[in-house]
């Protein structure tokens, strides 16, 4: 579906000044309507906090074994790693994300309150020597360790009792999980812990649901004038982390879990969490999602997470260094005799004097304006030619349109350019041609050692290129307009002028068919005698590039307008004309008075989405992608004995996401069990079943299930017209074994212009008909019809419907008087 940018009309000095909004001012004013969405950059290093910023640190599953205060042989280990986090780090508080013991405690209530005192009072005690708070999120270790059948259910209370008495958090947390979930403020941001362990009707789910997520929602809500918000928890919500030594648990629903959602919906910067042992880091609605931790005694890198909250940024920075074990291995309860920590835990002297390295840094800036695009389809920004020819230009990367030399123009930045495909129209092998534009340069006057690209057309060999050259060329930094001809270049050249930096300027390259001259603000500058053929090349012309040598990219900030090419050699006097009309022989003319955005990848017609191209996805389990026409492990689609030519194979839990852009009317498809070639039978493998749900633009349409080998295809059929991304999520909740999950001939379909517009009974009302007439002076595409728009005889079947109380797929004719009355005179 395409959209269309219009001019800004602001001047250049008022959008420079304007102020920007960001992610949180805007959810102070408005959380309640869930308006969400942030703004962060990925940095390398860390600066060292100021003295009024807060810092922490985040240590999960530390040491998930039973580890005694004192260990012998883990001392000098420890008290290095604590001297890292406070006197180094400078950390006034730690995260812990559960798991911190094995805790197998299982005999009966006495054992597990008698080592409870003895271990969890023990890893408190290590924090508080070091004068560093410590907040706890229970993990399934802290119940135990999972699975959880009848008998370890009745030691859940007592597990609780004691992490409540022994850790003694704020009592601010929802009712029946006090201290359990819990939140507190630091300055400028808001903490808060879950409990992602639940117990319902006497079943464990690992959610975060009813009491407890009404909580999270105030809590929430109620500190919207914080700039930060981080989150921790024991388990992940998105799937596809790494894993090591873990029985791999995931939150239930994943990203459409409510807990999730709820996240997105109040502006969350940060969900801290472990269980896996390795570190992944994700960025999905604008949440951070950081997985990390791992097992003291057991891995031989080690990791945590510093955390910095400034007035403007919170910075988070991952670290990992190295240990060697020795000696034999700890005894522990419930555990083979080598599945268990070793006795000597050793940091080398070089280790130690090193420090840690920084596997990544993270930036959340509370000042950055929100992404409106973020977690849409793609989009393809075009800027029209305004001449027949069809020369648009793609934007590639940072370009954005400001205000220009004659309305708007185009502002260049990280090496973002615009590019033009080669065309007959645009590749000059014989004069005349013309090449000129508007300048605002940012680069100094001296010239720094880049080279300027404004418009050019270089590939394997060179045709044209108007730039500036830089310092390290012979040129000197001055002006160019170079074409080649058999390996020859032939350049005049100019200096710059005098008041070149932040002044607009107008520059243009002639070839006549007997010199090459290079024109500055209107005067020629300079000319080279040539008369020939010019090189042949298929590259593209690029503003603000050099495709034949991509390192060449504008100065961050220069403004480019009013770019044309003609087939003729223009004068000084014919140059910088207004309309492509009234010059001579243009083919390229870009104003940049508009950008026309379009949906990447977006169907416009009846297509299985395994023909389609997904924007993302994550596929649970071991497997790196999902199956197109096929299941995940490469087997034919089967399900009850059946195979399919065509759908989707994954494994639970996945997410699969799609641009729909509203271009489609329906999504249909069969879900169930895959079968993989017959391994798969009946109720052993799946475990409980998948639940396949399928969402709109990030909210629940539908869901079925838990659907198990046994029931076979169950059938989907929503409405998806006003859905621009379609989600297809198979979660296993807690158990995701052998979860081959298949959407089987899932496909979109699309309608008619006027079956788009009738309502579901194929009629057409009084409102359906004002709708269509706008969207028909508009010109906007229609929801669900693979992106038409209305034209003139359906804007009449439409009318005739409404005054014939007919229905769509009638033949009868629209009457010119029913058609006078609704357009009016004058209307064509």
């Amino acid at each position: 579906m395409k959209k269309r940018t219009t001019p800004n009309g602001s001047s250049e000095e008022s959008a420079r000044n304007e102020h920007r909004i960001s992610r949180r001012d805007v959810l102070r004013g408005t959380s309640a309507l869930g308006v969400a969405g942030m703004a962060s950059s990925l940095t390398v290093g860390r600066a060292q906090a100021a003295p009024d910023d807060t810092t922490f640190v985040s240590v999960p599953d530390m040491y998930n074994w039973d580890i005694a205060n004192p260990q012998s042989g883990w001392e000098d280990a420890i008290d290095w790693f604590f001297n890292q986090l406070t006197s180094v780090e400078g950390a006034e508080f730690a995260l812990s994300a559960g798991d911190i013991m094995d805790a197998r405690w299982w005999s009966d209530k006495q054992q597990v309150e008698t080592l409870a005192d003895e271990y969890w009072v023990g890893y408190k005690q290590r924090f508080e020597n070091s004068n560093l708070p410590v907040y706890v999120a229970p993990g399934d270790h802290e119940r135990g360790d999972n699975d959880w059948p009848d008998w370890k259910l009745d030691l859940v209370p007592t597990f609780e009792q004691k992490f409540v008495e022994i850790f003694d958090h704020p009592t601010n947390g929802p009712t029946g999980k006090e201290e359990l979930a819990y939140y507190f403020v630091e300055d400028n941001a808001l903490f808060v812990t879950v409990d992602t362990w639940e117990l319902k009707n006497g079943e464990v789910h690992l959610s975060v649901t009813g009491d407890q997520l009404t909580w999270f929602e105030n809590t929430l809500s109620n500190h919207q004038d914080k700039d930060f918000i981080v989150v921790q928890g024991h388990v992940p919500v998105i799937p596809g982390v790494n894993t090591r030594n873990s029985s791999g648990l995931y939150l239930e629903g994943g990203q459409s879990s409510a807990f999730w959602q709820t996240m997105k919906q109040y502006g969350v910067d940060a969900y801290l969490c472990g269980e896996h042992h390795a570190i992944t880091t994700d960025k999905v609605d604008g949440i951070w999602q950081i997985v990390h931790g791992s097992l003291w005694g057991t891995h031989t890198n080690l990791n945590y997470l510093v955390g910095t909250v400034g007035s403007d940024t919170l910075e988070l920075e991952l670290k990992e260094f190295d240990v060697s074990y020795g000696g034999g291995y700890i005894d522990h309860i419930n555990r083979g005799d080598t599945n268990a920590p070793r006795e000597e835990v050793t940091i080398s002297a070089s280790a130690k004097q090193n420090g840690p390295t920084t596997v990544e840094s993270i930036t959340i800036d509370s000042s950055a304006p929100d992404n409106p695009d973020s977690g849409g389809c793609p989009v393809t920004k075009t800027v029209p030619d305004l001449t027949d020819n069809g020369n648009d230009g793609t934007i590639e990367g940072n370009v954005s349109q400001v205000s220009a030399y004659d309305g708007d123009g185009l502002q260049f930045n990280d090496g973002g350019y615009v590019t033009v495909a080669e065309s007959p129209s645009i590749d000059v092998t014989d004069p005349p041609f013309t090449v000129e534009c508007w300048v605002k340069p940012t680069d100094p006057k001296a010239g720094g050692n880049g080279y300027e690209p404004y418009v050019t057309k270089v590939g394997e060999t060179g045709q044209y290129s108007l730039h500036r050259t830089s310092l390290a060329n012979d040129a000197n930094g001055q002006l160019e307009f170079a074409v080649s001809s058999e390996g020859e270049f032939y350049t005049p050249r100019s200096p710059v002028p005098d008041d070149w930096q932040g002044t607009w300027h107008h520059l243009a390259g002639v070839y006549d068919g007997s010199a090459v001259k290079l024109y500055v603000d209107g005067a020629e500058k300079d000319s080279v005698p040539f008369s020939g053929t010019l090189a042949d090349t298929t590259s593209p012309v690029e503003i603000g590039r050099n495709f034949g040598n991509p390192t060449r990219q504008l100065t961050d900030g220069t403004v480019v307008d009013r770019v044309r090419i003609h087939r003729a050699g223009l004068t000084a006097s014919e140059l910088d004309q207004s309309d492509p009309a009234g010059s001579e022989n243009s083919v390229l003319w870009f104003d940049f008075e508009s950008i026309d955005t379009d949906a990447t990848g977006a169907p416009t017609s009846d297509t299985y989405l395994s023909d389609l191209e997904a924007i993302d996805f994550t596929v649970g389990y071991t497997f790196e992608d999902f199956g197109r026409d096929e299941a995940v492990s490469g087997n034919a689609l089967q399900v009850d004995g059946q195979t399919y030519d065509k759908g989707i194979g994954t494994h639970a839990t996945s997410e699969i996401r799609y641009c729909l852009d509203r271009n489609v009317a329906r999504f249909q498809a069969q879900v169930g069990m895959d079968e993989k070639g017959g391994e798969f039978t009946g109720g052993a493998a799946g475990g409980n079943g998948v639940v396949f749900r399928v969402l709109g633009d990030g909210q629940i349409i539908t869901e079925e299930g838990p659907v198990t080998h046994p029931e076979g295809p169950v059938s989907i059929d929503i409405d998806v017209s006003d859905v621009s991304v379609l989600t297809l999520v198979a979660d296993g909740g807690g158990d995701t074994s052998y979860d081959h999950a298949d959407w089987l001939q899932a496909r979109v379909t699309t309608q008619t212009v006027p079956e788009a517009i009738a309502g579901p009974d194929g009629t057409v009302g009084f409102q359906e008909v004002q709708e269509a007439i706008n969207m028909w002076a508009r010109e906007d595409p229609v929801p669900g019809t693979g992106g038409e728009t209305i034209g003139f005889q359906q804007i009449q079947e439409i009318i005739n419907l409404w005054s014939t109380g007919g229905t769509v797929g009638d033949d009868s004719e629209a009457t010119s008087q029913s058609l006078a009355s609704m357009i009016g005179p004058g209307g064509e």
